[in-house]
């Protein structure tokens, strides 16, 4: 299994569970945890894509930093 983490900018409270809700109906997605004092989200999963995720995050409202260079 590999875990992917973002910062969670800009994401309003009342937005978790949905914000939640849409990471988990990503496809290989196997769970999502959010937390919001930390200000980030974890998200477990097994070869899902990591543009698909990026996706939902940006039309939930989070800002993201680009993705990191791949050597």
């Amino acid at each position: 299994m590999q875990t992917l983490e973002f910062p969670l900018q800009g994401l309003r409270p009342d937005l978790a569970s949905h914000l939640e809700k849409s990471l988990g109906a990503v496809p290989r997605v196997q769970s999502v945890h959010i937390d919001l004092d930390a200000g980030r989200v974890e998200i477990a999963h097994r070869g899902a894509s990591e543009v698909g995720i990026r996706a939902v995050l940006h039309r939930i409202g989070v800002e993201l930093p680009p993705p990191a260079a791949r050597v």
